[in-house]
């Protein structure tokens, strides 16, 4: 008894379909597409930012987590925040990759 080789070839082609499906599951990456501004870590930056933040972590200090994270944000730069965190707010557990960028329009649109 022969069989049919079509029926091998159907389901070779739907294995390989089916895997790179999968695999693609797997393997793609997330791209944010957000403003980005450049930002370069040097001390007399991060020493601006930090005094900036300072002053506004005094009227957040009622706040905790995520909320708080996000109150001092608005107050260092309503602008700034608008621009690169309303459309997609932090979640818990999140890693801030808009982070630098949020650094550098304040640098470039605040201080």
């Amino acid at each position: 008894m022969k069989s049919n080789p079509w029926f091998y070839i159907f389901c070779f082609v739907a294995f390989i379909t089916l895997f790179g499906h999968i695999a693609n599951s797997y393997t793609a990456a997330t791209y944010y597409d957000y403003a980005r501004y450049p930002y370069k870590k040097k001390q007399r930056n991060e020493r601006k930012i930090r005094a900036l933040k300072s002053q506004c972590e005094e009227g957040c200090e009622n706040k905790v987590g995520l909320d708080q994270l996000s109150c001092v944000r608005r107050c260092m730069s309503r602008e700034c925040y608008d621009e690169l965190y309303t459309h997609d707010p932090l979640e818990e557990g999140e890693i801030d990759v808009r982070f630098n960028s949020f650094k550098g329009c304040i640098l470039k649109k605040v201080l």
